[in-house]
């Protein structure tokens, strides 16, 4: 069996073995830097020093281009302090003590930056990068070669520059970044509700703040009255509203006013897939299996040619224990900005955490097929077990729609509620109670359809994309579906493992317009909207991906409901909402897993 070498390297990256520091902090200057059409962006330079002494000659430069303040003022409205490094850094402090300057930049029409938005992130944010690349190549303190880094929208806009094909951008090191912006705001047609509400409210509050307020965004230098920030304040105003672009866009092709242009293809760096090839960056995704852009970066892995890395661990949205995220950073700027042969080539394929079991590696992904079946068991009580058989007899059940049905809001699954307990996990190893239990289960789901499995006989292990094959009808012309897999262990605690959702009018497929994995891509084009049922139909959707294993003696249930609150905006709340699941050889109602069998595979 292959040893993990990432995993490996990262032990002696721990022991100190690897690296040496070559300062001992930094100094930090901000100014402006005019774009091509003359709007004014602020950015922040670090660049390290020793024994107070700031470092002289060229080096690589890392930046990060960020809505959430390039650098923040304290709880009083005043400069935290003069070298204090950017919110949101991750891992800065480590690659300037070992010889790279770094650079923060508010977005156009955030922060200090001047100018607004159309959409909250796509082309334009793509030429502002190039633009900002070439100024950053170009100082008599930089080298040429310039890398990318940084988590969420930070990690999204890392594509967009990619996507620019500025020859110094040599690395980039995007973290839960996304790759097709439909799908981050509608589950195959339901709408999240939750999540463009929570981010526009949390980026208004941070961006229309006025000048020296507390928390809010520090001007440039020189910039001692706030002249020039309440200006670019002013300006943000004109940002369009990322709520009202959302939910005015249910469609992946849907139009806004006159622009003939769709804000979700505009927002998607699946479409700009070719651009980001061509460009030959140097690419480390990082994600994690209960984070909402999971499946992203398995997507751009598989659809790039570009040299990249894949890693994905048992996290949501901020952790990333049992993997030191800042010295496999720091190891993959050296060998693709410094030249230094540390072996970063040598296992640029994707190593996965299966939840339960430990670490894997595979040159492709997915690693197994979609395999076993199991069938939901409609028996005469209703509610049979998961059943590996399908069932001779054709049968049907009706539920009332639960309403309240729920496993809590997008925003807080996907952030976690580990944080504060997590802290205590190390960089080098993963301990099981830093991931299970994670306390999302299903909630008020009593009419919801569910199916347990018997207590395994055996260890069970997927690893990919479970699929669910429904055969459904209701007495509403369009309705909701979700899925939801969870294990039980012995104690009879829950744990979450994965989730899937479609709404009955977006169930037409299409061919994928890139690598899809094989599975049925659903088009959510306008022109595919199927609101009209004619009796029981299939509905066909994934779930998310997952790498867990179900332990002998542990259960597996699954959940079907027609509503998620606090989350999903439904179709409809009308009383007497009913749904009706089908089961028989005729519609065959199933969940498709993709199990494996290591000792086999290797």
């Amino acid at each position: 069996m292959r040893i993990l070498s990432f995993i490996y390297l990262t032990a002696i990256l721990l022991n100190g073995c690897f690296y040496q520091k070559d300062f001992d902090g930094w100094q930090r200057q901000s100014q402006y830097v005019e774009m091509r059409d003359g709007t004014r962006l602020a950015v922040d330079i670090y660049r390290p020093t020793l024994n107070d002494n700031l470092h002289e000659k060229p080096l690589p430069v890392i930046w990060m281009h960020t809505p959430y303040h390039r650098q923040k003022l304290d709880e009083n409205g005043q400069i935290l302090s003069d070298n204090i490094l950017p919110p949101l850094h991750e891992g800065a402090d480590t690659l300037l003590k070992n010889g790279y300057a770094f650079a923060a930049v508010d977005v156009r029409g955030y922060g200090a930056s001047f100018g607004n938005v159309e959409n909250w992130i796509g082309p334009q944010q793509t030429d502002d990068a190039y633009d900002i690349i070439e100024w950053l190549s170009t100082q008599e303190w930089s080298d040429g070669n310039i890398g990318m880094t940084g988590r969420s929208y930070l990690g999204t806009a890392q594509y967009f520059a990619a996507a620019s094909n500025h020859p110094a951008l040599k690395a980039i090191f995007p973290e839960m970044g996304g790759f097709d912006n439909y799908k981050i705001f509608y589950s195959n047609g339901i709408y999240r509700s939750d999540l463009a509400e929570s981010w526009e409210s949390l980026t208004r509050a941070l961006n229309e703040s006025p000048p020296f307020s507390p928390n809010g965004v520090a001007p440039i230098d020189n910039d001692n009255t706030g002249r020039l920030l309440e200006k670019a304040i002013g300006e943000h105003g004109q940002n369009k509203s990322l709520v009202e672009t959302i939910k005015n866009s249910p469609f992946r092709n849907s139009e806004i006013g006159d622009s003939e242009q769709a804000p979700h293809q505009l927002s998607s760096p699946a479409y700009y897939l070719e651009d980001i090839s061509r460009s030959q960056v140097a690419i480390y995704h990082r994600t994690g299996w209960f984070d909402l852009y999971a499946k992203d970066a398995l997507l751009y892995y598989n659809n790039l040619d570009n040299p990249q890395k894949l890693v994905i661990g048992p996290w949501y949205h901020r952790e990333h224990f049992g993997f030191d995220r800042d010295q496999e950073k720091l190891r993959w700027f050296d060998y693709w900005l410094k030249n230094k042969r540390n072996g970063a080539d040598e296992d640029l394929n994707i190593s996965y955490y299966v939840n339960g079991l430990g670490w894997k590696q595979s040159n492709f992904w997915p690693p197994v097929s979609l395999a076993n079946q199991y069938f939901l068991n409609l028996s005469p009580a209703e509610f049979g077990p998961l059943s590996t058989e399908q069932l001779d007899t054709e049968t049907s059940i009706t539920r009332p729609v639960d309403y309240t049905a729920t496993l809590g809001s997008t925003l807080e699954r996907n952030n976690g509620l580990w944080p504060e307990r997590t802290k205590s996990c190390s960089n080098s190893t993963v301990d099981k109670w830093c991931y299970s239990d994670s306390g999302y289960q299903l909630k008020n789901g009593e009419n919801s359809f569910q199916f347990t499995s018997p207590p395994l006989e055996n260890d069970v292990i997927i690893v990919g994309h479970p699929l669910a094959e429904l055969w459904v009808d209701s007495n509403q012309s369009d309705f909701d579906i979700f899925v939801i897999l969870e294990e039980i262990n012995a104690d009879g605690n829950i744990h979450y493992v994965s989730e899937g959702a479609m709404r009955a009018s977006h169930r037409k497929t299409q061919p994928a317009p890139y690598n899809n994995f094989n599975l049925p891509w659903i088009s959510n084009l306008s022109e595919d909207y199927q609101p009209r049922f004619n009796g029981p139909e299939k509905l066909t959707f994934e779930l998310f991906p997952v790498a867990n294993l179900f332990e002998k003696g542990h259960q597996i249930r699954i959940s079907i409901t027609g509503a998620n609150a606090g989350s999903h905006q439904p179709s409809n709340q009308e009383s007497g909402a009913e749904l009706t699941l089908w089961q028989s050889k005729e519609f065959p109602s199933n969940i498709v897993f993709p199990e494996i069998n290591f000792d086999e595979a290797e």
